[in-house]
């Protein structure tokens, strides 16, 4: 890739008109027999938080300090969608307004496009796609996710920058016989810091392929998972001179069994093992590998209008927002279940993360954090189109403190924040369900989620 931002720049940009090019066309052009339906969505809330700008607990001499204000979040937008019998697609826009009452400094506006379609392309296979572009600023992303979908990821020193982020996910999942199941999954990401000189770009490309041989309630298979990442760094501050890229190969080769032991409950083990090699564009410089285990243990519960989780997950994953690669142990618990007769919702997310820096680049130091991820939304809907909605989330990393007066890459870091707001869909109905991801269960019987209040989606 080049290392030139303004070719970048250009090249993510010719990529996001393309994609509204192509996405406006579909549209346009729906299917026969295509329903459709337009949705205009609204989220006004007011809240509170200790941490407006993620700044580490502990201040260096040029570092922000940590402040609390309220604030006010507004998140206006419009959602299609259509549906046919072998067509489905959903196309929504956001725009987010985070507003503080005294740091004005600390303001935030997000822009966020987002387009999926399911497409039965025979009667034995099926395609998913899915686009994101987004726009925002880091010191915000976690307010703008719903409390059963938070992401769990240790933060850096820099947690307040703005940033642009393109994501493009495919998957095809074939089933030729009642006894074999193949998918593939392809995508793509980049991460591109807004304010230069701080955080490096993100470009991050990976392939998947699983095979799987199925039995009435439970299917045993192999999956093979290949992921490049390419860490762009900033330009020296002092001398404007270049920095060497460094690029990373992470290969996951894993055995899994799932099993549906009732109609709302499942599980899923998987074991196996990870590389990963890292290589710089400076030729004096080694390349670094690793060799890590991989491993899942799961257990699910899907049903029409929640879903929940129970997870432990051992892996090397690119974290875009620290602009590393991580070795993670993760225990997380995730869900989200109404209550029906009282017209009522709650989403949550309980997760406990060691996060160890990988030595991929000869200029890496050895880091490591611990976190806690604390998220709770209930919420009331006394009519369809309108829902209130009451949230709290904590988020604690243990760090490292500063060395010098200059911040550890990965420092203690604490947030709290309270939020209470309103969200109106109208109209509640949408013409279709549009699946971002095939289903988990061996049966496919599982459907997304319910709505959560606090992300407006349609109903």
């Amino acid at each position: 890739m080049s290392r030139r931002a303004p070719a970048r720049a250009s090249l993510v940009s010719a990529t996001f008109v393309a994609a509204i090019a192509f996405v406006a066309s579909a549209l346009t052009s729906p299917p026969a027999r295509a329903k459709a339906s337009i949705q205009a969505i609204t989220t006004a809330s007011a809240g509170w938080t200790d941490n407006i700008l993620n700044a580490p607990d502990e201040k260096t001499t040029t570092g922000p300090a940590r402040e609390n204000d309220f604030f006010f979040q507004l998140q206006p937008g419009a959602v299609v969608a259509s549906g046919s019998p072998r067509f489905l697609q959903r196309l929504q826009y956001t725009f987010t307004a985070d507003l503080f009452v005294t740091h004005t400094e600390a303001n935030s506006y997000s822009n966020a496009l987002e387009w999926a379609a399911d497409v039965l392309t025979s009667s034995t296979t099926t395609l998913v796609l899915t686009m994101l572009s987004l726009q925002g600023r880091l010191s915000t992303f976690a307010l703008n996710q719903q409390s059963s979908g938070a992401t769990v990821a240790v933060l850096p020193a820099n947690a307040n920058i703005n940033y642009f982020s393109q994501t493009a996910t495919e998957t095809l999942e074939w089933t030729p016989t009642t006894k074999w199941r193949f998918s593939e999954v392809g995508l793509f990401r980049a991460f591109i810091p807004i304010d230069r000189g701080l955080q490096p770009d993100v470009y991050d490309a990976s392939a998947e392929l699983a095979l799987d041989r199925l039995f009435r309630i439970d299917a045993v298979g192999l999956v093979l998972r290949s992921a490049f990442v390419e860490y762009v760094p900033p330009r020296d501050p002092t001398t404007n001179v270049a920095v060497p890229d460094t690029r990373q190969d992470v290969t996951t080769l894993l055995a899994r069994w799932r099993r549906d032991w009732t109609p709302f409950w499942s599980s899923e083990a998987a074991l196996g093992v990870v590389v990963g090699v890292g290589a710089s564009d400076d030729p004096t410089v080694p390349s670094q590998s690793v060799w890590e285990p991989s491993a899942l243990a799961a257990l699910r519960y899907t049903h029409d209008l929640g879903n929940g989780e129970l997870r432990y997950v051992h892996d090397v994953t690119p974290n875009p927002l620290a602009g590393s690669t991580f070795s993670m142990d993760e225990v997380a618990l995730q869900g989200g279940l109404p209550i029906v007769r009282a017209k009522m919702f709650l989403g949550a997310t309980a997760a406990y993360q060691h996060a160890r820096l990988l030595p991929l680049a000869q200029t890496v130091a050895p880091a490591s954090a611990d976190l806690v991820l604390i998220d709770f939304t209930i919420g009331w809907q006394p009519r369809p189109e309108i829902g209130l909605f009451a949230r709290y989330s904590f988020y604690d990393q243990f760090g490292s403190p500063p060395v010098m007066d200059v911040q550890a890459p990965l420092p203690d870091l604490t947030r709290q924040t309270v939020l209470v707001g309103v969200n109106i869909v109208y109209p509640a109905v949408a013409a279709a369900r549009v699946p971002t991801r095939r289903g988990a269960r061996v049966d496919q019987s599982d459907q997304a989620g319910f709505p959560e209040l606090h992300a407006p989606q349609p109903r």
